[in-house]
């Protein structure tokens, strides 16, 4: 067995001490030399080498000695008294009873006079920075002749078989892994120095892995039972002791029942249950009850007699804490998921690394995930689904240690809105607004800048026209990574064709996405103010002899549409360029430019223009149109009959054409006599006429 003697954490104080004191002096505390299990600060005294078990701190100037005195959080249960029946008695296992059996029979009474009654119990834990050590007592009416053979039995299930006693006993299930701790005090129950400590953990054919009950279980052929034995004495995983001398009252902690302890009726034990229940590495245990029981000789089936009821502990290396999940507005948040991982060892999250999951949870409505049976060690937890509209939040790394403060994880995912724009051109005083479709935004980060993919991704984004002149966006965080209100800018990219482009706006992303919006209550509103353009039309004709010449005072009218209605404007070119221009034009239009004919001349069909740039009249950037009109001529042709007395008449026929036949053939009457004596030709070309005169 390894001992571990505290006192030599304090040698080097004591000997200055004893030094200046004189050398004859010797420590209060030198008889009680301890078998405390290595790394433990409980005291377990060695009873060859004193009196034994007992309850106050022996070690008093050592601050860090701990016994039952002084041990944090001791839970202590105590023996009843039931009614089953008619009988009030003890309470006491029935005939048959033994480890193996569940349920046990609980009857009132029944303990043999030789046997052990038990009085109270208790339980402890420790944590150092090694270990996590388990403390155990166990005290007794008397001490009788026998052996001594207690069994701590540690449930971990929450369900429970109630018995109809007054008051109803209640005995917890076993499920696999329970432990059962035996005290044997060897040697007719009188060697306190021969304390010897068993463990043994339930076993169903589930947790055999197939192994038969024979090999599997200490004293049964048949599933569930305890399984087989381990000395932990022998193991140096346990140490106990008894107490050999009367433990007055005064010394005993309120663990007596006023009347001190007389010898052998008060034992302890320490186990270590670090090394016990994960063989050297850490694996999860959590046992929420606990209650004592005697048996009736050092055989493991022997009958079971007395016990204490179960009591409520939290003995666990493991813990739990709590995430709790919240938008930006401090909102809890229901379905985000998270994934906890075993940390490498750097703290620092690396999805190629740090795969080995724990556990898994999903927020509930009040946006908490509890994480139970947890081991101590390094973790990252990581958000693997977020909800909807929401981004979701970095990973967060984090060393457990389950004997710290409560943890709680707080995680804050960001909402994400939207931005909608409303897309307008400038009209009239009065006139009713007028939707402009076709203009391209950009969303871009106005502040806090830098800007990571982490605060805001995937920026500049471009809006989506979903109806003709409303753009929107979603997937826009409303704050920053600090949480501050974020705010973005939106930018005129592409206006639509002929109008000038807007000036940069900024605002801040809303609640709800684009389609949940549709077109209400846009965040913005830009106003484009449409590009003049301008059309300049030159006229020309024909002059003998000058050739081509500028033709003034020709009037035009301009559509944006069918010809037969009114006209976007009305010019009349200039007496001396031949020059008309008509300003204040749509960009992208294509206008139809129609003469009014002057006459004596030929027309010209109308004429389309498309405007293509922003100009006014006289910049020289209009877009141009000529129209040259040919002057018409005229010849005569005059016919008179000679003769004048009145009644001698003759008629002429005159047939005229441009060489490709004839054009006109008319007879030309003198005087008043319909045709006319004259023929006007205006067309430009070469005429041949033959004139036959009457014969």
């Amino acid at each position: 067995m390894n001992t571990y003697c505290k006192w030599k954490k304090v040698t080097g104080y004591l000997l200055g001490t004893l030094i200046g004191l004189g050398a004859s002096l010797t420590p209060a505390w030198a008889g009680h030399p301890e078998v405390s299990l290595p790394g433990s600060n409980f005291e377990i005294e060695d009873p060859t080498m004193g009196n034994g078990a007992n309850i106050k701190v022996d070690n008093v100037l050592d601050p860090d000695s701990i016994d039952w005195a002084n041990i944090p959080g001791r839970m202590v249960a105590e023996d009843i008294n039931i009614t089953v029946g008619n009988k009030f008695d003890d309470s006491a296992f029935g005939q048959g009873t033994a480890e193996d059996t569940f349920p046990p029979s609980v009857v009132a009474g029944g303990i043999p006079p030789n046997k052990s009654n038990l009085l109270k119990f208790g339980v402890a834990t420790e944590e150092t920075e090694d270990y996590q050590f388990m403390h155990l007592f166990w005290t007794r009416a008397n001490n009788p002749s026998g052996t001594v053979n207690m069994d701590f039995e540690f449930n971990q299930s929450e369900e429970s078989v109630v018995y109809n006693t007054n008051p109803p006993i209640t005995i917890p299930q076993r499920t696999a892994g329970d432990l059962l701790i035996q005290y044997d005090l060897t040697g007719g129950g009188t060697d306190l120095a021969n304390v010897e400590l068993w463990l043994s953990r339930w076993v169903t054919a589930a947790s055999a892995g197939g192994a038969p009950a024979s090999t599997e279980c200490e004293a049964s052929n048949r599933f569930p039972c305890w399984g087989v034995r381990n000395n932990l004495t022998t193991d140096g995983n346990a140490t106990g002791s008894a107490n050999g001398a009367i433990i007055l009252t005064g010394d005993a902690a309120g663990l007596d029942d006023g009347m001190g302890l007389d010898e052998v009726t008060f034992g302890e034990a320490s186990i270590n249950l670090t090394e016990v229940l994960g063989d050297g590495a850490l694996q999860c245990f959590t046992f929420g009850s606990a209650y004592l029981k005697s048996r009736s000789s050092d055989s493991f089936n022997a009958a079971l007699k007395d016990f204490i009821p179960p009591i409520a502990v939290n003995i666990s290396n493991c813990g739990s804490f709590t995430l709790v999940k919240k938008d930006d507005n401090d909102a809890l948040l229901e379905g985000a998921g998270f994934t906890l991982y075993e940390d490498d060892g750097d703290l620092v999250y690396d999805d190629q690394v740090d795969t080995t999951v724990f556990d898994t949870c999903t927020t509930d409505s009040s946006g908490g995930c509890l994480f139970e049976n947890v081991l101590p060690g390094g973790y990252c937890l990581v958000e693997t689904s977020t909800p909807a509209n929401h981004l979701g939040a970095d990973p967060k790394c984090f060393t457990f240690d389950p004997d710290a403060d409560p943890l709680t994880l707080e995680f804050i995912n960001r909402r994400l809105g939207s931005i909608l724009v409303k897309k307008v051109k400038k009209v009239k005083e009065g006139d009713p607004e007028v939707l402009l479709p076709g203009a391209v935004f950009q969303v871009t980060a106005a502040s806090p800048t830098p800007v990571t993919e982490d605060e805001v991704p995937a920026l500049p984004l471009t809006m989506t026209e979903s109806q003709a002149g409303y753009h929107c966006v979603d997937g826009l965080p409303l704050k920053g990574a600090d949480l501050n209100d974020f705010t973005y800018t939106v930018k005129e990219l592409t206006p639509p064709v002929g109008y000038i482009g807007a000036d940069d706006q900024m605002t801040m992303a809303t609640v709800g996405t684009c389609a949940e919006r549709g077109t209400t209550s846009p965040d913005l509103t830009f106003v484009n103010t449409r590009k003049p353009g301008a059309i300049k039309i030159t006229k020309t004709t024909k002059a003998v002899p000058a050739g081509e010449i500028p033709h003034g005072k020709v009037t035009f009218k301009v559509y944006d549409g069918p010809t037969t209605g009114n006209p976007v404007g009305t010019v009349v070119t200039d007496p001396t360029t031949g020059v008309a221009c008509l300003g204040d034009l749509d960009v992208g239009t294509t206008y139809t430019v129609v003469e009014t004919v002057p006459t004596g001349y030929a027309a010209e069909d109308p004429k389309e223009v498309t405007i293509t740039t922003d100009a006014t009249c006289g910049s020289g950037d209009e877009d141009e149109v000529d129209f040259h009109n040919t002057p018409l001529g005229k010849f005569t042709i005059s016919y008179d009959s000679l003769p004048e007395d009145g009644y001698g008449k003759t008629k002429a026929t005159v047939n005229c054409g441009t060489g490709s036949g004839i054009a006109v053939n008319v007879d030309l009457f003198d005087g008043d006599e319909v045709p006319s004596g004259e023929l006007n030709f205006e067309t430009q070309a070469t005429w041949i006429c033959t004139i036959v005169i009457d014969p």
